[in-house]
């Protein structure tokens, strides 16, 4: 085995940690965490709302955001150019979409206060993916006065709408201003930083890419329709449910973007070629499959763990560093230099367990290939323990009197996995029968959906079948922000290992209808300050997502079971560029 010489792309340990859930509420859709302002306070799906935590603190606690009444499958975040505002959305499996808008004007997390928020149904299916931007999307690099928002839907459109963020008519929030249709669900699209190119993939094996133009109505020019590559295993498609991507991401300079599939690939392309540049492969040649007891179309089955759910692109601070990550299904991450695409690091992602628990904890695989590196190692010391990071000085592990967890900096194999896969029954539909109590019906609705199960209630029907409704106006509302109560980590964990999800429905009217209100139960602090945690690597950690701080210097990755910091490693450096410092 060679020996590995180059330093890897991410610090050796983590720099914070926080036992946090993250509410997974789709098995196919993970993009649930961001981290929109500043280091460390980051934003992610806690039940049904959208909770923010300051992570460099590990006393601290989760604090409300928006009160839902769905859990959401994405959420997304923009900061309004020349203010201090910040909006943020969510999109649910029934076309629910959240929309909010936040001042900081003290510019901290404590000064934050709700200015508007605004709760609609929109016509189609599952929100897939949601995309906030404030640029123009025509020949101009100039930003647009209203922000838009993009949604891509299992209806097979993508949408465009501007926002009003300045009117006070809760009949005027959102203004459709274009729709591109395409031939299969829209699981997730892009827009290139100078607001030209559309990218957008979805449940075919085909990356679709299309010009932006126009102004107050845009306009959709084909540019190319790319074809995934062929995955490494013959037989994966199989085992995976079909072609079909999930997310999608541009570089910082717009000369790149990549593509992850639940095949088990993340493929690279230069702009300027239709052959891509690099293409990265998950390992399915172990044997480390996890019944899938969730399995509604084949009990007793066997789902994997290495489909390729995130991909995000860095942004590119001052020092110029850039990096490329994607995460597993479960338990890795994958960190590539985005500069030359040669060096790949893959990180187990650890978590913090109560420290009287005894997880079964992943073992090294021999054979590893020598061209990546892991800085979280698989199986961990026992001793010695140290605790986690305080505020006092971020981004070291120094004392702290109530959590705690055991460390390693020796590297470790590369988990493999191998699974088999089952098809989809997509001919599978539940009618929900009036139970009496309209809160019930969508719990059960809700739950259904999260394993992939098409429901119709009995009141529902004649819209599945009729048209000619006249187009509505999505419905501001406002919630009181209370705690709430605690998630159900079974229940998250259960929606976590379904294979896929049932083909979309057919298409709903033009209709749009007021969200019911939620009112959240109290909540309970998520991580008690008596408690002590461990820190270990499970053998299955469900990810939730990934994203970067907005100067590129450190990644969290999200899970069922909490948040993990890591810094960038050089991107706190500043390179001299030419005649100016970068």
């Amino acid at each position: 085995m060679a020996v590995i010489t180059k330093k890897s792309l991410l610090s050796d340990e983590p720099t914070n940690i926080v036992h946090q859930p993250i509410t997974i509420g789709h098995v196919q859709l993970r993009d649930l965490i961001i981290c929109p302002e500043e280091r460390g306070v980051v934003n992610y799906v806690h039940d049904r709302a959208i909770v923010e935590r300051d992570i460099r603190d590990p006393l601290s606690s989760q604090r409300t955001l928006a009160a839902l009444n769905f859990i959401p499958n994405t959420i997304a975040s923009h900061i309004l150019p020349d203010t201090e505002e910040c909006m943020l959305a969510a999109g649910g499996q029934e076309s629910e979409l959240h929309l909010s808008l936040y001042s900081r004007n003290d510019g901290s997390s404590a000064g934050t206060r709700r200015l508007w928020r605004s709760d609609s149904v929109l016509p189609g299916s599952i929100n897939n993916s949601i995309l906030l931007t404030t640029l123009s999307l025509t020949r101009s690099n100039q930003s647009a006065l209203e922000p838009r928002i993009v949604v891509s839907n299992n209806d097979h459109t993508c949408k465009f709408f501007d926002v009003n963020i300045r009117g006070t008519s809760s009949s005027s929030r959102l203004t459709q201003s274009g729709m591109l249709k395409l031939d299969s669900p829209v699981n997730h699209s892009s827009i290139s930083p100078d607001g030209r190119t559309l990218l957008s993939v979805g449940d075919s094996p085909n990356v679709h890419l299309h010009a932006l133009n126009g102004g107050a109505r845009i306009t959709f020019d084909p540019i190319a329709q790319l074809p995934m590559p062929t995955p490494d295993s013959p037989d994966s498609t199989s085992y995976s449910g079909g072609p079909a991507s999930f997310s999608s991401a541009f570089s910082s300079c717009g000369t790149k973007f990549a593509v992850a599939s639940q095949d088990g690939m993340c493929a690279v392309w230069d702009v300027r070629s239709s052959k891509p540049l690099r293409v990265f492969h998950t390992d399915r040649t172990s044997e480390s499959w996890y019944d899938d007891t969730w399995d509604l179309t084949r009990p007793g089955g066997k789902a994997p763990g290495w489909g390729v759910r995130n991909v995000k692109f860095s942004p590119a601070g001052r020092s110029g560093k850039e990096v490329l990550t994607f995460t597993e299904h479960t338990s890795l991450l994958h960190v590539i230099d985005a500069s030359t695409f040669e060096q790949h690091d893959i990180v187990s992602v650890p978590a913090l367990m109560p420290a009287n628990s005894t997880p079964q904890p992943s073992a090294p695989q021999p054979g590893a290939e020598s061209s990546w590196t892991s800085p979280t190692m698989l199986t961990p010391r026992p001793a010695p323990r140290v605790h986690l990071a305080g505020p006092e000085y971020p981004g070291h592990l120094t004392s702290s009197p109530a959590h705690t967890m055991a460390t390693s900096s020796a590297r470790a194999a590369y988990l493999r996995r191998q699974s088999t896969r089952f098809d989809d029954d997509a001919s599978l539909l539940v009618h929900v029968p009036p139970l009496g109590d309209r809160g019930a019906e969508r719990d059960v609705r809700t739950v259904l959906g999260r394993h992939g199960v098409r429901t119709v209630a009995g009141d529902e029907s004649e819209h599945l079948l009729g048209h000619g409704y006249d187009l509505g106006l999505d419905v501001e509302m406002e919630v009181e922000e209370e705690d709430l109560h605690e998630d159900n980590d079974a229940m998250s964990e259960c929606a976590s290992r379904v294979p896929s999800r049932a083909a979309s429905p057919s298409p709903t009217p033009w209709r749009w209808t007021m969200a019911p209100e939620y009112t959240p139960a109290p909540e309970r602090a998520s991580c008690p300050a008596t408690s002590s945690f461990t820190l270990v690597t499970p053998r299955h950690l469900d990810i939730a997502g990934t994203c970067f701080d907005p100067e590129g210097k450190h990644v969290y990755v999200g899970t069922k079971t909490g948040i993990v910091e890591w810094s960038v490693r050089g991107a706190d450096k500043v390179w001299y560029s030419g005649s100016s410092w970068a």
